[in-house]
């Protein structure tokens, strides 16, 4: 694992950690149908899950290049779950056998 890899690895790890906090936080202070019924109710909400959904497909899309559509049905579920959280363990796992910023982002596993 490259340095650069590397630091990606500690900062999605560090980020999934943050990311997993603050749904702990959110979830001992509400429902996720409570909280989510009062964010959709501002326009900026829906804004907000507009962007977060056009960025879910965005990484659908490219987990499916990546793995091929087989493969990829477990993270589309995991990424519906869990949002960014499930996109964070996508890249902790293809992290552990890169070799550099390329092999980890951009090439497809081997058939």
């Amino acid at each position: 694992m490259s340095s650069g890899v590397r630091f990606g690895f500690i900062t999605a790890g560090l980020l999934l950690l943050g990311f997993s906090a603050l749904l702990v936080w959110a979830a001992l202070d509400s429902s996720v149908l409570d909280g989510g019924s009062r964010v959709a109710a501002e326009p900026w909400g829906m804004v907000t899950f507009a962007d977060l959904g056009l960025g879910l497909v965005f990484a659908a899309v490219w987990i499916a290049v990546r793995e091929g559509v087989g493969r990829a049905w477990a993270w589309w579920v995991g990424l519906a779950l869990l949002g960014n959280g499930a996109l964070l363990i996508y890249l902790l796992v293809k992290a552990r056998g890169a070799e550099s910023w390329r092999d980890w982002l951009l090439t497809p596993r081997a058939a």
